[in-house]
């Protein structure tokens, strides 16, 4: 939720409003639709997909979902910011896949309490990607101002081209964040099974005379 959070919107909607502003300098027009909705019906498609998939699977489909969104980043940054649907279209679909992904293998085994907790997170993630990204946007504004709005548009494209280098780290970092806490769980889990086992073992070790005196004195005095 984190990743979706900061890597979803704060993403996206950045670069609808660069296309929008384009597209009216360009005077071609409204930003073309298409490739945003490519990107949600992958988003869609993407977590179908992880249904069948194992638990080991679905650990693997975490990180190939985050791995999909610096493909993404590294499109955006290749392609630039222009209003041609092909280059929308090569950035966002795999953006929108990844994210896919990556959530809903996330949420496989996650009870109601880690489900809600981690829509929690999904908000503040929000807020602070779009923070970042508007404060990039907005030094390049800055330095030095805008006189028209080519300029304007220029400085905008420069700082969401910022975000993206950002973005891409991030996603990276989580990518990482998330490995780091599957293996912790998994360690966690081997230990708890290995000292159940040696209670077991104890348990089946225990001779007549030890059963009769734990019942002689429960309290173990």
């Amino acid at each position: 939720m984190v990743s979706a959070g900061l890597l979803a919107y704060p993403l996206a909607s950045p670069l609808a409003g660069l296309v929008s502003a384009a597209a009216r300098a360009q005077e071609a027009g409204n930003a073309p639709f298409a490739p945003f909705a490519a990107a949600g019906a992958a988003a869609l498609l993407g977590a179908i997909a992880t249904v069948r998939l194992s638990r080991d699977g679905a650990r693997a489909a975490v990180l190939a979902g985050h791995g999909l969104i610096v493909v993404a980043v590294l499109l955006g940054l290749a392609v630039g910011v222009g209003t041609a649907p092909l280059p929308l279209t090569a950035l966002l679909v795999p953006l929108g896949a990844g994210v896919g992904v990556a959530l809903a293998a996330s949420f496989r085994d996650a009870n109601v309490g880690g489900a809600l907790f981690g829509l929690s997170l999904c908000f503040p993630a929000v807020l602070t990607g779009q923070m970042l990204v508007l404060s990039l946007q907005a030094a390049r504004l800055e330095l030095p101002p805008p006189v028209n709005e080519a300029q304007q548009l220029s400085g905008l494209t420069g700082g969401y081209r910022v975000w993206l280098v950002a973005a891409g780290v991030t996603a990276v970092l989580l990518a990482a964040a998330a490995r780091w806490a599957g293996n912790a769980r998994e360690t966690a889990g081997t230990a708890r099974g290995t000292a159940g086992a040696a209670r077991e073992a104890a348990e089946v070790r225990r001779t007549p005379a030890d059963l009769r005196a734990a019942v002689a004195d429960p309290g173990g005095r």
